[in-house]
């Protein structure tokens, strides 16, 4: 059979479940993706010596059921399948048929509850392999496919793998070079095609689970793809650095030297973890982490992903990201560094010796802060928040807006903008020096204000009899005031 003959066999397949729905465009679409997959798929098959029947069968098997996905598909536009077409009438030559009795009605089967999620039925273990874990100094792993490393009593590494379809070549390997133990995945198609709806999959779906003996405490390297990657509970460790593109990241309950982590559009999330040296670098996948330890530095470079921090503790503390927005609470840093474009962070309980933050369009809030030196911010058209806030700084702004709330003043606020709303509020029995500058603004200070000079665009003057610090502020068209 010819190519021809081929994609002839795969069109009447996929035509067997697409003919039970509207044409749609998503279906239309999603058509002509499994067909240019299927036949790519059928023809490496083919070049491998299978028939062109052979290669198209096995095609099938091996992306799994294409009934289901075009339910699940369909389920989620608000598509139902075509109405079955009504039965043709039989000729009947014996003239009419008496009326039948009514059937007395069944009554409905009770049907248990769907799981939410369901696990992927077609994963079956294939291999199991075991090395000797003793003077285990690394372990390397590259895997494209979900991967999980769990902790074992066992004194050996034991790797446990399942597949949608039972492929020797495509079996990962194990081995142990030197005091390196080594994990290697099989052959993958270049024309693979992998889909996944509610933790059902279709396509090739291979699944690995190392487990890792508890005495170990080397460096570890994982280099993963698309697949989802968890690693929990692994005591303490070297050096440890994960790269995955578009699957999720777990990792949890896991100490080391330090940790790196480079991924993509993937979910990443770290928990209770204590690596005196913590840098991730993701593009457009959200990071969530909680209760962890970082006692030289953590590192965070983002794209438009969301930030969410929950119980950091850091020597120094970096954050940079684009659109992304940022979530902060009960942060404990030496010194932050943190810029971004258009995002938005909110940040609560925070404790800081420095901070340098800057951003353009973003907006900016602090609750419940304090930051022992003066911090430095600067900002375009976004605005700053600080409430219940304790410290001092440098405010530089465009056309945004600062409204600050201060629980405790530790030095001088300096505030410049240029068509901005300025509003700095002190607590009740703040003793202070304010120079104030606008253009074509408006100022406002206390009632009990003493002025020394007070003209059009320039107000210097105290409020209290002994000043411990200064408050100054200088916008073109927009407002100051003081409360």
């Amino acid at each position: 059979m010819s190519n021809a003959d081929r994609d002839v066999l795969i069109i009447q397949k996929l035509n067997k479940s697409f003919n039970q729905y509207p044409q749609t465009s998503d279906n239309k679409d999603l058509f002509a993706e499994l067909f240019g997959n299927l036949r790519d798929s059928a023809a490496e098959k083919m070049a491998g010596g299978k028939t062109a029947e052979e290669a198209v069968t096995a095609a099938f098997q091996e992306f799994g059921d294409v009934d289901e996905l075009l339910k699940q598909v369909n389920e989620e536009n608000g598509t139902t399948k075509k109405p079955a077409p009504a039965p043709k009438p039989l000729p009947n030559a014996a003239g009419p048929v008496p009326p039948v009795a009514p059937i007395a009605p069944v009554p409905p089967m009770p049907v248990p509850p769907m799981p939410v999620h369901k696990p992927d039925q077609r994963l079956t273990e294939v291999q199991r392999l075991t090395v000797p874990g003793a003077d285990t100094g690394a372990v390397t792993i590259n895997y494209p496919d979900d991967l999980e490393l769990q902790p074992t009593g066992a004194a050996d590494f034991t790797l446990i793998e399942y597949m949608t379809t039972d492929e020797p070549d495509r079996y990962a390997r194990m081995t142990r070079v030197g005091d390196e133990v080594r994990v290697q995945a099989g052959r993958r198609s270049h024309f693979g095609f992998t889909l996944r709806i509610n933790e059902l999959s279709w396509g090739f779906h291979a699944r690995a689970v190392l487990r890792v003996p508890t005495s170990f405490t080397g460096d570890l390297t994982i280099n993963g793809d698309d697949g989802n990657m968890a690693l929990h509970e692994l005591g303490t460790l070297g050096s440890v650095a994960v790269k995955i593109d578009d699957g999720n990241l777990q990792v949890t309950q896991i100490a080391g030297s330090d940790l790196n982590i480079n991924g993509d559009d993937g979910n990443i999330g770290l928990t209770d973890l204590n690596f005196p040296s913590t840098n991730i670098h993701v593009d457009d996948g959200n990071t969530k982490v909680t209760n962890v330890q970082a006692g030289d530095d953590f590192s965070f470079d983002g794209g438009d992903g969301n930030l969410l921090l929950d119980t950091v503790n850091a020597g120094s503390l970096s954050i940079s990201g684009d659109d992304g927005n940022q979530s902060w609470s009960v942060i404990r840093a030496r010194d932050a560094d943190v810029s971004f474009s258009d995002g938005r962070l909110e940040a609560t309980d925070v404790i800081l010796t420095n901070l340098d933050l800057s951003y353009d369009d973003g907006r900016a809030a602090f609750h419940q802060t304090t930051v022992q030196n003066p911090i430095t911010a600067s900002y375009e058209d976004g605005s700053l928040t600080l409430e219940q806030f304790t410290g001092a700084g440098d405010f530089t702004l465009e056309d945004g807006r600062f409204a600050g709330s201060f629980t405790q003043v530790t030095g001088d606020i300096t505030v410049t903008g240029e068509d901005g709303n300025v509003r700095v509020d002190l607590p009740t029995a703040a003793q202070y020096n304010f120079n104030l500058h606008r253009e074509d603004g408006h100022a406002n200070v206390p009632a009990e204000a003493i002025f020394t000079k007070q003209g059009k665009h320039r107000w210097v003057g105290q409020v209290g009899a002994a000043p411990e610090f200064t408050v100054k502020g200088s916008v073109e068209d927009g407002s100051i005031s003081i409360r």
